[in-house]
Formats: C-alpha cells, structure tokens, sequence
C-alpha cells in the first residue's frame, strides 16, 4: 500500500534512516508522521518532492 511506498522510497531508496513514523486512517484517508534527520534544506526538499510523486499522496508538510 502506500504507506510500504512512502517507506521503501524513504528507508530503502534514499537510504534515509527514519526517527519515528505514525500513521492513522479515518474513513478511506491516513494521516502520517514521519520523523527524519537531514543534514540539509535541500535535502528535505527532495524528500518532499519524491514523497509526492507517490500515487496517492496529496499533502506534504514540514514540521519543526
């Protein structure tokens, strides 16, 4: 499904290590938490970018 997606993009391709992730779904849709370490601006932007390339993604926002 399309948290394995967002994960192997993530852990696998990236080869990102992830600090914590949280998913919870409510009538067809999820919402996620993902917590990374990057050592740059640019770096998180990619991530962004590549995490809304996934069919199915609509939303990507960063947290402090």
């Amino acid at each position: 499904g399309i948290v394995n997606r967002i994960t192997e993009l993530i852990a696998n391709q990236l080869r990102i290590t992830m600090q914590s992730i949280n998913f919870s779904t409510s009538q067809g849709s999820f919402e996620g938490e993902i917590q990374l370490k990057l050592l740059s601006k640019e770096d998180l932007d990619s991530v962004i970018r590549k995490i809304l390339d996934i069919n199915g993604v609509t939303k990507v926002t960063r947290l402090s």
